[in-house]
Formats: structure tokens, sequence, C-alpha cells
């Protein structure tokens, strides 16, 4: 009975989203300029996943509500969802997306009513290009959107350092959320079951945590890096909703690996996931860094996962291209100012490699616009900003952030790795045993 209530809910929930998609009516203004500040806002909050979105909406809606008006790619989304293929390939992600993570689908809606705006404007914001570029008279090249990350695993020194890289308008419309979910019975009843959460993540403004990055209490730090897919999928998932789902991980590979195959639904865009674990033990004792490359598999109703470790002694680099996996790309601007990063950071580290902490500022800070793309791009006239930099340290077990340029600015934020910063324990058991075997069962 309770399960039949919960599924009656659900529907509800889907019939009043699709009213208010009916009775929408969206304005979108053009982009104003943007200048840097020293500021990194960040909200304490814990509660239902609605609770979590309303309140982080409520206090962050001057900003959610600047930036919706001032997202650059938003008037073509609109004009794509304003064609009747467009709503039908709207509708199918919003009807499979409750079907798999409803209590996201929740965390959203209280975002929207927190802030004011629509949950329609902030859904379509999350389906991104796969709306575009079903409609290709709607999909324009947006130039090099995406995000650099560098793992280093060295001794006596290990880092994951990355810059979010986005839309000029970005800069200073993101926060860091602090959050304790813990779902109420109505948000549960998906194919991805709700979970007690703990986490800490840098968010754009209005949209999901989880995909840039974060640390999670059972101790994995991750962040995220946009791949540009040459054919994003429809009837399957936003990719946002699957990294908002990654913070729920409880500290296995296996677990983490079945939330990025989200099987029932899998992602309609491609992204590659950096990620360690806090606690050694989990992998055989020793550090190990992974790429994660997630792509849409175009036969079933989940993820293509691939995996590549980084054991002691390497370091790697991921920007927006794919490094082992076969997935076809577009040939745009994010993809070659990937070969043009990646270029750059070769030289500045071929005679000199990423040794200390130093070494990840003096490359990953790289502002040299010689070859047409730095590392760290700060200048006003780009399209693309990186709006923070942010260094998980896994000696100091700390989470230092810069919002300016690394090299000429003293961070801004330093959070503990550990939750030394939270008062309430969790309520439940969060955590996998460490000492399982750490490899995910297939991988081999």
């Amino acid at each position: 009975m309770l399960f039949n209530l919960r599924l009656i809910g659900l529907a509800l929930l889907h019939y009043m989203l699709l009213l208010e998609i009916a009775a929408d009516k969206l304005e979108w203004e053009p982009p104003r300029k943007y200048t840097r500040q020293d500021r990194i806002p960040m909200l304490y909050v814990r509660g239902s996943h609605f609770d979590v979105g309303r309140n982080t909406g409520t206090v962050f809606a001057s900003m959610i509500q600047e930036f919706v008006a001032t997202y650059t790619p938003l008037q073509g989304y609109l004009d794509a969802y304003n064609t009747p293929e467009g709503k039908r390939i709207y509708d199918d992600a919003l009807t499979i997306t409750l079907k798999v993570y409803p209590q996201y689908v929740r965390e959203l809606e209280g975002i929207a009513m927190g802030a004011n705006v629509s949950f329609n404007t902030l859904f379509l914001i999350h389906l991104d290009d796969t709306l575009t570029q079903n409609i290709p008279k709607y999909y324009p090249d947006k130039g090099p959107v995406g995000c650099t990350s560098i793992l280093v695993n060295q001794r006596p020194f290990q880092c994951l350092a990355h810059t979010e890289d986005a839309l000029i308008e970005t800069v200073d419309h993101f926060y860091v959320i602090s959050a304790h979910v813990i779902p109420a019975e109505d948000e549960k009843g998906g194919l991805f079951e709700a979970r007690e959460e703990i986490y800490e993540a840098v968010v754009y403004a209005g949209q999901l945590p989880g995909y840039a990055s974060a640390h999670t209490y059972c101790e994995v730090v991750y962040s995220i890096n946009t791949i540009f897919n040459s054919k994003n999928l429809v009837n399957r998932i936003p990719r946002v909703f699957i990294t908002r789902a990654l913070l729920s991980n409880r500290g296995d590979f296996d677990d983490i690996k079945r939330i990025l195959e989200c099987e029932g639904g899998g992602t309609a865009d491609g992204f590659n996931v950096n990620l360690a674990f806090i606690n050694p033990s989990v992998t055989g004792g020793v550090r190990v860094f992974f790429h994660i490359e997630v792509t849409p598999n175009p036969y079933e109703q989940k993820s293509n996962v691939s995996i590549h470790p980084f054991f002691p002694g390497e370091n790697g680099l991921h920007i927006n291209k794919l490094l082992y996996s076969d997935y076809p790309e577009l040939q745009e601007s994010g993809v070659k100012s990937s070969i043009i990063k990646t270029r750059r950071y070769h030289k500045l580290t071929k005679h000199n490699p990423i040794k200390n902490l130093a070494d990840v500022i003096r490359v990953i800070g790289d502002r040299d616009y010689s070859e047409g793309s730095p590392i760290f791009r700060d200048s006003p006239k780009d399209f693309v900003n990186s709006i923070m930099l942010g260094i998980f340290d896994f000696i100091t077990l700390s989470w230092i952030i810069w919002s300016n340029d690394p090299q000429t600015n003293n961070p801004i934020l330093q959070l503990p790795l550990n939750f030394t910063d939270l008062i309430n324990p969790p309520l439940t058991q969060l955590c996998t045993n460490p000492l399982k075997p750490w490899w995910p069962s297939d991988f081999f």
C-alpha cells in the first residue's frame, strides 16, 4: 500500500510538472559583463531533498535569477523546446528521470521554488545540448566550454587539482554547499534508491550539485569534465542527475560503477570523472587515482563506463576529450581547446614534472595565450573563463579553493576533507566496509 502511494505521488508530481511546462512563459536576456571577485559563498544545509533544494534556492535566489536571465545557451534551448519535437524530447527526458531519480527531480523543484524561477527553465539547462543537438538548426558551436583536471600521485605529494571552466556569465555565479540530506518518504520509490547523503560540493547557480567537484562523507573525492559527444541520446538521463547520484556513493568501487552505469536509464551525454579515495586501504593500501569516462549506450538503457587507474609515481591529465573510449566526438572548439591545453601541459611538465603543490599551481595556473588556449583562462574577452580552482590535497586532507588566478592570488577557502566542520553525525550506516575488494567486480 505504501509503495502504491509513493507511485501515485510520483505520478502527481509528473502531472504537475507537465502542467507547469504547458503554462510556462520563459524570457531570456542578453548577457551582461561580469567582473571577477574574491568571494565564494558557502551554505551549510540539512533536510530532505526538497528542503535542501528550497533552502539553497532561497539563499542564492538573486544569483540564480541573474544567471538564468543571462545564460547564453538558454535562448537556443527555448527555441528548440518550442517545437513539437523539442517538447517530446523534453517530456521523455523528464519522464525517465522521474522514473530513476524522483528524489533529485524533487530537489530541483525545491531549488526552483526557493529561487522563484521556473522548474521548466532549470530542467532545460540540465538537459543541456541533448535538446538542441537533436534539433540541429538550434545547435551552435558554443566554444571551449569545459574543465581541466590534473592527478598527481607522487611521494610524498598526492592531489587532485581541478579548474571549473564555463561560460563567462558563470563567473561569480557558483557556490559551495555542505549538505546532509535525509530523504523524505515521498522522495522514495525510484529505480535508484533514495539514500542519506553527506557531501560538500561546488555548485553552478541553479543546478544540482555533483557536476563540478566534490567530496563525500564516505571519503570519495572527484571532479567532472564535460565530454563533447557527436550524438546525445534521447529518452536517457541528463548527465547532471547521474553525477548528482554520485554524491550518494557508499565508498566502494562497485557502488560507484553501478551509479555511473545508471541501469534503467543511462546517460544522454558524455562526461569524465576524476576520482580517488581518501582512505588508501580501499585501494589495497596504496593511493590510486582514476579517470572514469562515461558515454551513452545506444543499445541498452545504461551508460558505458571505462576506467583507467594511476598508480604511485604516475600523474594524469584529463580535459574535455575522450582518452580511453571510442564514442564519436564533435570536432568543435571544446575538443580543439583540449588538444591545445594537453600540448601546453606536456610542454610545462616535460623538463619540470609536477612533484609538489607549487608545481601544480605553476602548471594549472598557466595563463600563456601564445598557443591559443592557456590552462587557466581569466581574460574578460574570453567567451569561457576558469571560474575557480580547487586542489584536493591528500596529505593535509584539505580542499583549497581559489576564485582568481592562483599564481598571483592566495586561496580564499580551505575545507577539511574529514568533515570536522560538521556537527551532526549520519543517522544510518553510510559507508561500505573499506576493506572489501577495491576493483569493480568485472574490471578485468
